[in-house]
């Protein structure tokens, strides 16, 4: 039962945390570029920093799954 609960958890804080990292797209691809702000700040450095999160949200959760289940 606890394993049940402590997998369902984990699944829904991945998906909450990888929501979060998806947000940090959106100004890179629906919100109209600013003159004043180059490209790469505005497309590129979201992305890198969304690619560098989901890194650390998928180490996180798999340390968190390994101390569980050992």
């Amino acid at each position: 039962m606890v394993y049940a609960e402590n997998k369902a958890y984990i699944q829904v804080l991945f998906h909450l945390l990888l929501f979060i990292n998806n947000l940090i797209l959106i100004p890179a691809y629906f919100i109209p570029i600013p003159r004043s702000v180059p490209l790469k700040c505005w497309v590129i450095l979201p992305a890198i920093l969304s690619i560098l999160l989901r890194q650390v949200i998928e180490r996180t959760l798999f340390y968190r799954i390994k101390e569980l289940f050992n």
